[in-house]
């Protein structure tokens, strides 16, 4: 726990001397004094390519000034990430198949009658999103501030969200394994 608390230090300092910021996130304090553990952001020129080196498992091995006769060693672990950039999804109308159809449940002869429920087909992924919500057809594909018949409102919200999803999902994914494969513990 001392060691951790002088590795905070040492990353602080260097972190100081090349001109990045440093952020700590959070550092969690030891009952006994020291630092159990910390998540710090550092953000400059070159500093993940530059820290990179560091991920692993540090250990240190000396004889406290308390105890002369036995030798103590400490561990820490350190893991060292990019910061995730914003994920933002961009669904292109060419890659969408959309189609009307009835809608089934409540709603009377309009629902029996009138195409008002929309299908969309993502060609890329195969996601499907059925979307009727609404009454009308016209709100169910309404257009947006985007080109007129580009993108269908309420049912492309959907699938954007769905695709966001996979990617967060995929992107955490790999920030998992990265930081598995630098500290296996």
């Amino acid at each position: 726990m001392l060691f951790t608390g002088e590795l905070v230090d040492m990353y602080s300092k260097y972190s100081e001397w090349r001109g990045w910021k440093w952020s700590p996130l959070q550092i969690q304090e030891s009952d006994l004094g020291g630092v159990r553990s910390a998540i710090v952001a550092v953000e400059g020129e070159n500093a993940y390519a530059d820290l990179r080196f560091e991920a692993g498992v540090h250990r240190v091995q000396r004889i406290p000034q308390t105890d002369k006769s036995r030798m103590h060693t400490s561990t820490a672990s350190i893991a060292v990430l990019p910061e995730p950039e914003e994920v933002s999804v961009v669904v292109p109308a060419e890659s969408v198949k959309m189609e009307t159809m009835r809608a089934s449940g409540p709603g009377g002869q309009n629902v029996n009658k009138r195409s008002t429920a929309v299908r969309l087909t993502h060609t890329e992924t195969g996601i499907v999103v059925h979307c009727m919500e609404e009454r009308f057809q016209h709100v169910n594909i309404q257009q947006s501030e985007i080109p007129k018949d580009d993108q269908f409102q309420i049912a492309f919200k959907r699938l954007a969200a769905i695709l966001m999803q996979r990617k967060v999902d995929e992107i955490s994914e790999k920030f998992s394994s990265d930081r598995k494969l630098q500290v296996s513990f």
